[in-house]
């Protein structure tokens, strides 16, 4: 063999060696992302108590109009002048009061299970995040000792990486699950507030009832007009009513 044939014989070599050396190094980053960010168990949900509620409360207020003619009212109505005179009955309701899981039931305890299930998942991706991590751990140092065989070394590392994937792609899922379940809650507590506030304005028969709060864009209003009370109240009733009915 000539000095050209062996010269491209070592190139070939050496080749072969980086690209089986650059896997290696890809693989081991992979794993030991593992160690360094296990799951992302929170969900991304940071901030649920708050956020949950006053999504659609905050800026839009709560809007009922014309439950009956203005004629029928009474003399409670508010008068404002412009081209023509227009006579209307605006009502406020506090909105960081009606949001307030203390004093609302149904908020408490829809809120307070889908934190039990949050929980749950983050339990169980941390149990399994640990148990990867101890198993790259012990993975790290039998490599290390040298009492792997590439072919047992390449069998583990193809192992852990896919675990890893699946514990990705099952956090993922709880997320998205998570997230669905905080939608439905927030669409069922914003129903039972309009709901609620719709029967107790059948007594007033209101043209506009706005949320006020520290979100809202109200500025001002006077405390005469606020219906706060009677909507928590009428809220808690319905609730218990419809506990009540559907323990017979």
């Amino acid at each position: 063999m000539d000095l050209e044939e062996r010269g491209s014989e070592k190139q070939d070599f050496m080749s072969e060696e980086i690209d089986n050396q650059t896997v290696k190094d890809t693989t081991e980053t992979k794993l030991k992302a593992i160690e360094l960010t296990p799951t992302k168990s929170e969900f991304g949900l940071k901030g649920i108590w708050i956020a949950l509620i006053v999504i659609a409360l905050a800026v839009i207020g709560l809007y009922i109009a014309h439950f009956t003619s203005n004629s029928n009212n009474g003399g409670n109505k508010t008068t404002f002048v412009g081209s023509d005179t227009v006579s209307m009955l605006v009502l406020t309701i506090d909105n960081d009061s009606i949001t307030d899981t203390t004093k609302y039931e149904l908020a408490r305890i829809l809120l307070s299970e889908l934190t039990q299930e949050m929980d749950k998942y983050q339990r169980e991706l941390a149990s399994k995040s640990s148990s990867l991590q101890e198993r790259y751990q012990n993975y790290m140092i039998n490599k290390q000792s040298g009492v792997l065989t590439q072919s047992q070394m390449d069998r583990t590392e193809k192992q852990l990486t896919s675990e890893q994937a699946a514990l990705e792609a099952l956090n993922a899922k709880y997320s998205t699950i998570m997230e669905q379940k905080q939608i439905n809650v927030q669409n069922e507590i914003r129903d039972s507030i309009i709901n609620a506030t719709n029967r107790v304005n059948e007594r007033y028969h209101a043209d506009y009832i706005f949320a006020k709060g520290m979100a809202s864009v109200i500025v001002h209003s006077n405390p005469i007009y606020d219906i706060t009370n009677e909507v928590l109240e009428e809220m808690n009733r319905a609730y218990k009513a419809s506990e009540t009915s559907n323990k017979k």
